[in-house]
């Protein structure tokens, strides 16, 4: 890469880096998150994961979440650190791509993919998509350099990209459909460009190359079957000690697929992620879409695999019951590469035309600022907004006061951490995330017969029958865990009168 974009490059990378690593802390953990942290915390303590089809997706999360934990300890940075970097690592995979949608192409996908507000915002979450869209990637650019140098170890890359998206969530097979419908239509397209006398021999030489091509791999496509299988079969399994995680995959496609189809409470409109993307990633679809009137016009096989594999992965998330915001992040990639080759195109073609090319740079500004005002709106102010579309049962900023009071008591007890907290309420995730510290907490999700205790956390619909059956006197405080949920926390008088009722005295008794 020439120095000029290299530097570009790097500032975007940089900057990607910095936006999500300095947001780490700022949005409280939502529930699955929690639940995700809370399993990491425990295979951490124990050395014991099961995988659960009905529960949570691939294994590979709990896996490489583990090793920030070992390096940087059990806190949220290092609970958050590798989404964070696997995001904002999609920007380096772009380099060995700089031949198919050229340097400026590389620069404008990564200035894209650096202040995408769905990528900002999700990117710190435990969640799967940060790491599915990376190896998605991964996969993508493994391909594309074996197609350029037909080096063997990249096939092995491949398909070491492939079992990775396979350990980690079932909705690989949306991404192979995609990826086998594009290449279909590539394959296609490349045979109607020609005239009609040369189609059927142009064909026959089609297929001839792909057959020659699978001949001449066959003993490596079959040690990447078998690598595949050992990758998958070694996390699925917990490393051969729970078998039936392996089974427990197709159970899990069959769950997921069936949820997908029904909604499970998720049910949105057909065009809800092109309301998303008009809204938040305007200039990732506008650029995207003229990257697909390029590659249509001239032919170029990538760019036309990119943009069928964007039209395809598009439609199959749309055409699903079951939608979320954070799945809008694997739209938002191959859009982000047709946008990217766009981009390059428009410049090649205004090089020389000084009026037209000042022009374009300044609707590519007021397009970056635009990408740039909606991710810091939402990552820096409405994290926990319930009316912005991209919160989605978000845990609300409260829930840290709720904490911080807790470790106010528990700071002026003796028992310290290992003060005793029943939890009463019902919904209380991410609560045993923030509550890890404590020794002494359990957690009950109803109204049991010995419940008083130093500090309980009950719900508003249970204080009339809590407080008829406690013994000793409380000091009571509410919070709001998300929309619509409120915690009542319950603060032992004894303990109240040590910690708060005299904040000028400290912790004296």
């Amino acid at each position: 890469m020439r120095t000029k974009t290299l530097v570009w490059f790097n500032v975007c990378f940089i900057c990607a880096l910095f936006l999500r690593l300095f947001l780490f802390d700022l949005k409280p953990l939502h529930s699955d998150e929690g639940v995700h942290a809370w399993n990491l915390v425990t295979l951490y303590r124990t050395g014991v994961y099961l995988y659960d089809p009905t529960m949570h997706h691939g294994p590979f999360l709990s896996y490489l979440g583990l090793v920030p934990f070992y390096l940087l300890g059990i806190n949220t940075f290092s609970l958050r650190f590798f989404p964070a970097l696997c995001n904002s690592g999609l920007l380096l995979l772009l380099i060995p791509l700089r031949r198919r949608i050229g340097e400026a192409g590389v620069v404008a996908a990564g200035i894209v993919l650096a202040l995408s507000p769905i990528n900002v915002y999700y990117s710190r979450e435990i969640i799967h998509e940060s790491y599915f869209i990376f190896f998605t990637l991964t996969a993508i650019v493994f391909a594309s350099r074996y197609l350029e140098n037909r080096k063997l170890w990249l096939v092995i890359g491949f398909g070491a990209s492939l079992a990775f998206l396979w350990t980690i969530k079932e909705t690989l097979i949306i991404t192979l459909a995609a990826w086998t419908a594009a290449l279909t239509g590539t394959v296609i397209i490349g045979i109607f460009s020609v005239d009609g006398g040369m189609r059927k021999a142009r064909l026959r030489e089609t297929l001839a190359s792909i057959w020659a091509e699978a001949r001449g791999l066959r003993s490596v496509l079959i040690f990447c079957f078998f690598l595949i299988l050992a990758i998958g079969v070694l996390l699925y399994s917990s490393f051969f000690t729970n078998w039936h995680g392996v089974d427990g995959f197709f159970s899990g496609v069959r769950i997921w697929a069936s949820q997908g189809i029904a909604g499970q409470g998720h049910q949105k409109p057909f065009f809800y992620y092109l309301e998303l993307m008009i809204r938040f990633e305007l200039p990732v679809l506008l650029f995207g879409l003229v990257g697909m009137y390029y590659s249509f016009r001239r032919s170029t096989r990538f760019s036309i695999f990119i943009s069928l594999w964007a039209l395809f992965i598009f439609g199959a998330y749309s055409i699903i019951p079951y939608k979320t915001p954070w799945l809008l992040m694997n739209i938002v990639l191959p859009f982000a590469l047709s946008a990217g080759y766009a981009a390059n195109e428009i410049l090649n073609s205004l090089v020389r035309r000084r009026g037209l090319l000042i022009f374009a740079v300044d609707i590519a500004i007021i397009m970056t600022c635009f990408l740039g005002y909606h991710s810091i709106r939402v990552s820096f102010f409405d994290y926990d907004n319930d009316t912005h579309p991209l919160t989605y049962v978000q845990t609300k900023r409260d829930i840290k006061k709720l904490v911080s009071r807790i470790e106010q008591v528990s700071g002026a007890l003796p028992e310290g951490t290992g003060v005793e907290i029943k939890v009463l309420s019902p919904d209380y995730w991410p609560l045993p995330w923030y509550l890890r510290d404590y020794s002494s907490v359990g957690y009950f999700s109803r109204i049991i017969d010995d419940a008083d205790a130093p500090v309980i956390i009950g719900s508003p619909a249970q204080q009339k029958d809590l407080e008829s059956m406690l013994e000793e006197k409380y000091h009571i405080e509410n919070y709001e865990l998300r929309q619509g949920v409120r915690l009542d926390l319950y603060i032992r008088n004894d303990a109240w009168e040590k910690c708060c009722a005299f904040p000028d005295r400290g912790n004296d008794p």
